[in-house]
C-alpha cells in the first residue's frame, strides 16, 4: 500500500505523496490538506494519519524519504 524511495536527506523532513480520485478531499492528521491532486507534502518524521472519504491509513514518514500512498485502488 505504501512505498519508500530514498531521497537526498534534508535532515528534518520526509515527503508524502498521496494519490486519490480527482477532487477528493484529503485529510492529514485530522485537518483538511486540500483536494486531489495534491503536491507531495514535506512532513516531520513519524506516523501520520491520512484520510480520503471513509478510508484512512496510518503512514510512517521517514527523514529524507518519499512515502507514497494510493487511495485509488
Amino acid at each position: 500500500m505504501d512505498t519508500h524511495r530514498r531521497l537526498s536527506p534534508d535532515g528534518e523532513t520526509g515527503l508524502l505523496k498521496i494519490t486519490a480520485p480527482p477532487g477528493a478531499t484529503i485529510y492529514l492528521d485530522g485537518k483538511a490538506a486540500g483536494r486531489a491532486p495534491l503536491s507531495a507534502q514535506h512532513l516531520k518524521p513519524g506516523v501520520h494519519t491520512i484520510r480520503v472519504g471513509s478510508r484512512s491509513w496510518d503512514v510512517h514518514v521517514a527523514t529524507g524519504r518519499l512515502t507514497s500512498i494510493d487511495f485509488t485502488r
